[in-house]
C-alpha cells in the first residue's frame, strides 16, 4: 500500500514546518534534522556545544509528534570535530523507544552508525523505516545498501521490526 506523508523540520519555537490542518490527513510524519538553529546562529560553536544543540533539537523533534526520525545521524556526522560513538547510537535508540518513534535507515549517504543503529533497534524492538531517499531514478527501489547494512549487523530482514502506520 501507499501511505501519504511528509518529511518536515522543526521551527525554533518547536512547531513542525507542517500545517497542523494537514497532519490529520497524513499517514506518516517524518522528521529530520537538516539544520540545527544554534549552530546556524553561531558558526563558531565548539564541537561539544554543536553536539549538545543537535541532541536537544533531535529530542525536541521526537517530542513534536513525528512517526519516523529520518537519517538520525546524517547532520551531526558531517560536523567538524564530532566523533559519534556506539553510546550515542544507544541513547538515540533509547529516546526513539521512549517516544514511540521509528528510526530510518536511509542509504542516500553512507553513515557509519547505521550498522549499530540497526543492531540496537532490533534488540530493543524499535521500529525501523527503510528509505532510499532517491535523488535519481536509478536509486528508486535500490535496497542493496540496506542488505549490506543488515549483513554487517548480522541481522536478517525477518528480525527487524518494520515501521507501519497505526
Amino acid at each position: 500500500g501507499l501511505y501519504s506523508g511528509i518529511e518536515t523540520d522543526m521551527m525554533i519555537d518547536g512547531r513542525l514546518t507542517c500545517d497542523e490542518k494537514l497532519r490529520d490527513r497524513l499517514d506518516v510524519i517524518v522528521g529530520g534534522v537538516h539544520v540545527v538553529p544554534a549552530a546556524m546562529a553561531d558558526p563558531h560553536l565548539h564541537p561539544a556545544e554543536i553536539f549538545t544543540a543537535w541532541w536537544i533539537y533531535t529530542e525536541q523533534l521526537m517530542q513534536a509528534g513525528i512517526d519516523i526520525l529520518s537519517h538520525p545521524f546524517r547532520w551531526i556526522s558531517k560536523q567538524s570535530g564530532i566523533r559519534l560513538k556506539n553510546d550515542h547510537v544507544r541513547e538515540i535508540v533509547s529516546l526513539a523507544k521512549r517516544y514511540g518513534v521509528a528510526l530510518e535507515v536511509n542509504t542516500h549517504q553512507n553513515i557509519n552508525t547505521d550498522v549499530e543503529m540497526v543492531r540496537l533497534c532490533t534488540q530493543e524492538g524499535v521500529p525501523i523505516s527503510i528509505g532510499t531517499d532517491a535523488h535519481h531514478r536509478t536509486e528508486i527501489l535500490n535496497f542493496r545498501p540496506h542488505r549490506k547494512i543488515l549483513k554487517k549487523a548480522r541481522i536478517s530482514p525477518e528480525e527487524i521490526k518494520i515501521w507501519q502506520p497505526n
